[in-house]
């Protein structure tokens, strides 16, 4: 058995974090059915699961940046409010989101356009992906 001497391992230590200084991470508060859901997309879809997440997001910054400058800030708070009531979480579990140091600037500006925490600004995200895609998949009663 070979040992590593604590010195050796804290030097590897730091050049892993020097090396990454570009990358941050999120700690999400979600639902545990959330949480297993996001695993079971990134499996299907053979990403990570912050790679998941991230795709979701980026489609999501990307809506609020085209479409929130119009909508004032009373309209937010209430979407915000509504957002709240309708998942309210019991069960939680977290998820760590890891990105960029300018993704994690984004999803922060964003949530707080929204006034939302930076879980629930994920959330919303990914509850907004999924509504949009069951919609896609549901047949339309005709």
């Amino acid at each position: 058995m070979m040992t590593h001497g604590t010195s050796e391992i804290k030097y590897a230590i730091s050049c892993d974090i020097a090396m990454n200084s570009c990358r941050t991470a999120l700690l999400i508060r979600c639902s545990r059915e959330e949480a297993a859901t996001v695993r079971a997309q990134a499996h299907a879809e053979r990403r990570t699961i912050s790679g998941c997440i991230l795709n979701i997001l980026e489609r999501s910054l990307w809506m609020e940046e085209q479409y929130s400058r119009g909508m004032t800030r009373s309209f937010l708070e209430n979407q915000a409010r509504e957002f709240r009531l309708m998942h309210r979480i019991y069960d939680r579990t977290t998820m760590l989101l890891r990105c960029s140091v300018q993704e994690a600037e984004r999803i922060r500006a964003k949530a707080y356009n929204r006034h939302m925490s930076i879980s629930e600004f994920v959330g919303f995200s990914l509850w907004r992906h999924w509504e949009a895609t069951n919609k896609i998949r549901r047949p339309k009663n005709t």
